[in-house]
């Protein structure tokens, strides 16, 4: 597909910007909405763009399920720009497959995708290499950053280090170590060995509400959801209850 590079015979190259950030950057410096927003406007003005609209998100990156950018999508197939203007290609997406299925998309309405940070513009072939080059290396940075964030979690856990905000079922707080509470802990081992001899979710937590148990949340009522998000935390509870976290598989829900 041809993209519309060229400038419109009754006036500049018609731009849309498209910003993201997820909440956990909002307040980042440089990531912010309205940072993209101005090298967004000032890349345009340095090419001589008519800046129509930009399109912004507050939501992870890792689908394209997100209101803006289905707006875009949306408005580009009425024909009413020629370009999307980007800060960086992980502002869009971070997966290639997700990345190569916008730029096709976006490539059937005529519309070229231009990045500042990696400076490629897909209205030209070589643009169009390059931009795949770099998709696939944002998708790797963003697995290596994930790994290194599970190992990081998965090694605060083992040695009883607090990991996020929440104290876990089953512990007490001093400053950033986690200390086992005997009574909740209890509870805990409990679980463990109840699904290890093949009791469902939903059994063990019907058990627990009907005993008085507070849930977590300080609930009256336990939810199969609760028992199974402190059966998933296995390399904490390992560290204080052995034995107990081979639960069995395929026991019923």
């Amino acid at each position: 597909m041809t993209v519309r590079s060229q400038k419109p015979a009754n006036g500049p190259l018609k731009a849309v910007g498209y910003a993201r950030v997820s909440t956990a950057e909002q307040g980042q410096h440089g990531v912010s909405l309205a940072a993209q927003r101005e090298r967004i406007e000032a890349f345009c003005k340095s090419r001589g763009w008519l800046l129509v609209r930009v399109y912004t998100d507050v939501a992870s990156g890792k689908d394209l399920k997100r209101s803006g950018l289905q707006r875009l999508l949306e408005d580009s197939k009425r024909g009413e720009f020629e370009v999307t203007v980007i800060t960086k290609v992980d502002r869009l997406t971070r997966r290639v497959m997700d990345f190569g299925l916008l730029q096709e998309a976006l490539q059937r309405q005529g519309i070229g995708l231009a990045s500042i940070g990696e400076g490629f513009d897909d209205t030209t072939p070589i643009g169009r290499a390059m931009s795949n080059i770099i998709a696939t290396f944002a998708q790797l940075e963003r697995e290596l950053i994930g790994e290194l964030t599970r190992d990081a979690l998965r090694h605060k856990k083992e040695h009883l280090q607090a990991y996020n905000r929440q104290t876990p079922y089953g512990f007490r707080r001093k400053d950033d170590s986690l200390l086992p509470d005997p009574d909740t802990l209890k509870v805990v081992k409990e679980i463990f060995a109840q699904r290890k001899a093949g009791a469902s979710l939903r059994d063990i937590a019907q058990g627990l509400t009907g005993r008085g148990i507070p849930s977590p949340q300080g609930r009256p009522e336990w939810s199969a959801e609760t028992v199974r998000l402190i059966l998933r935390n296995a390399a904490l509870y390992g560290q204080v209850l052995n034995g107990l976290l081979q639960t069995t598989r395929g026991a019923r829900r």
